[in-house]
């Protein structure tokens, strides 16, 4: 690991934590003053505090990441939602057909299957087309639009897993950061020991 000056190296740590996690940021502690070149009686105590931030950057670009995954599932959960609202409302116009199709859909979505999904909105524009005129036509089109947005939303089914992966990774690096207290207040001293 090259050795860096306790001050840079903590700034680097702040910037890194806003950018991957806000909420991880507000816990960090204030980073130590050091001279340009921290003098070699505090090596070790050095050494320690920037082995601390490396695991508290680590852990919050692994949070970061896991959140992120997280969050685009949960857009996918949200498309299927909107995928079942669509055939909620058309599939009442069409009759016991009609609310068939818009059932299945409803199933699929609350299964969080996309494949499924996809597969019920176009058998509902299927229906929908065949009642022909131009409001057919438009609502047989906006199902096939959703069909297609739908079948894309295969993250949805691990939103769950996801979220509490998330919420683990979340509270790893603020635990991470929360570490760099120790190391912190042990350069902090030695630093003024050899200043004195």
């Amino acid at each position: 690991m090259k050795l860096r000056t306790a001050a840079s190296a903590a700034t680097t740590t702040l910037v890194l934590l806003a950018l991957a996690s806000p909420a991880v940021a507000q816990t960090a502690p204030p980073a130590p003053t050091a001279p340009a070149a921290a003098p070699a009686a505090c090596a070790k105590e050095q050494l320690a505090y920037l082995t601390a931030e490396d695991q508290a950057m680590a852990a919050a670009i692994q949070a970061d990441t896991a959140r992120k995954a997280a969050d685009a599932a949960e857009k996918d959960v949200a498309v299927l939602k909107e995928s079942s609202h669509v055939a909620g409302d058309l599939g009442a116009r069409y009759g016991s057909q009609g609310l068939q199709a818009g059932m299945a859909v409803s199933k699929a979505t609350d299964a969080r299957d996309a494949a499924a999904t996809a597969t019920a909105l176009k058998k509902l524009a299927e229906l929908a087309k065949s009642k022909g005129g131009a409001d057919g036509t438009y609502q047989s089109d906006r199902l096939t639009r959703q069909a297609a947005l739908a079948q894309k939303a295969t993250k949805a089914t691990k939103a769950i897993t996801l979220n509490a992966t998330a919420d683990k990774a979340e509270l790893a690096a603020m635990t991470a950061v929360k570490n760099l207290a120790k190391p912190r207040t042990l350069l902090e001293s030695c630093l003024k020991k050899a200043s004195a």
